[in-house]
């Protein structure tokens, strides 16, 4: 599992910076970058079932709700924030585009610190395989 994510993230990285740089040059391509970001960052649905496995089967589906919970409220949070980060960027005097663009930038460098954190960090419930 964590190879896998840590192989196959990445494409997700390349592709969203491809779309923020490309900006509106990108209308002819945009739904097939957008579609291919997505397949991209499935590489993390991964970690769900590593979830479920870290856990005796008694607690597992206990675990599987906390995480999922988790997971829609992480989803939330970010969505949030990059709102608030466009308009913030708006805010300062950017043009639409351009806020669209640094809250993005600012999501991607964000994501691949979360992603630099993933590959060094010591994990404290390793699956013995």
């Amino acid at each position: 599992m964590d190879r896998l994510i840590g192989r196959g993230l990445p494409i997700s990285f390349f592709v969203l910076a491809m779309i923020i740089i490309a900006g509106p040059a990108l209308s002819t391509w945009a739904g097939d970058l957008f579609g291919l970001y997505c397949v991209g960052c499935t590489f993390v649905s991964l970690a769900q079932p590593a979830v479920g496995m870290a856990f005796a089967p008694a607690l597992a589906g206990r675990a599987l709700s906390a995480y999922n919970l988790v997971i829609f409220a992480g989803v939330f949070a970010v969505q949030w924030g990059i709102g608030l980060a466009i308009d913030g960027f708006k805010a300062l005097g950017l043009a639409e585009i351009q806020a669209f663009q640094s809250a993005m930038g600012v999501f991607l460098l964000r994501s691949v610190a979360s992603y630099v954190y993933f590959l060094t960090a010591k994990s404290h419930n390793a699956l013995k395989c």
